[in-house]
């Protein structure tokens, strides 16, 4: 097993673990505000758009219609907080950990923005949740590959549609 994935694993095993955070509100339009302007650490790549930056490779993925940034809050949460593994050339951008440079507020505000933007919809994401992620994630030293992020979304997917299914008779 090679270094890059040793390193992974305790991440794997937290975010399998994770109960899904509670769902907060919709965002109101001072955090919306506060999310334009702290998102521009995330246009760098993604693109005041949203789209990502037209490279080619793409500097990093559209955001538009994304899973990961409208999955449970915890999961793109963490993606800000501990980054993104490059495994492949599909994106020519390895997603940074932006834990070290944007505060539990910023960080809140941003995802709240680019979950509402775009034809995004989904919950606002509190800086309580950030900061409860950065404690229970504060071990985890490196990046998780894609993958990780995109089975526990389908997870949390899963386990919500069955909660909210009706129970047999």
């Amino acid at each position: 097993m090679n270094r890059s994935r040793l390193l992974s694993l305790p991440l794997f095993a937290a975010l399998a673990l994770a109960a899904p955070t509670s769902r907060a509100a919709p965002p109101d339009e001072a955090q919306l505000a506060r999310g334009k302007a702290a998102f521009n650490t995330c246009a760098a790549c993604h693109g005041a758009d949203g789209k990502g930056l037209p490279t080619t490779p793409p500097m990093a993925p559209s955001l538009i219609g994304s899973k990961l940034a409208t999955a449970p809050s915890e999961i793109p949460i963490t993606i800000v907080l501990k980054g993104i593994q490059k495994l492949d050339a599909k994106f020519l951008g390895v997603m940074a950990p932006l834990g070290s440079v944007m505060t539990d507020d910023q960080i809140a505000d941003a995802l709240s923005y680019l979950r509402n933007s775009w034809g995004n919809k989904a919950d606002a994401v509190t800086p309580a949740e950030v900061k409860a992620a950065r404690e229970k994630f504060k071990d985890i030293n490196a990046p998780i590959p894609r993958v990780g992020y995109e089975k526990k979304a389908a997870k949390l997917e899963a386990d919500a549609k069955a909660a909210s299914a009706p129970a047999p008779k």
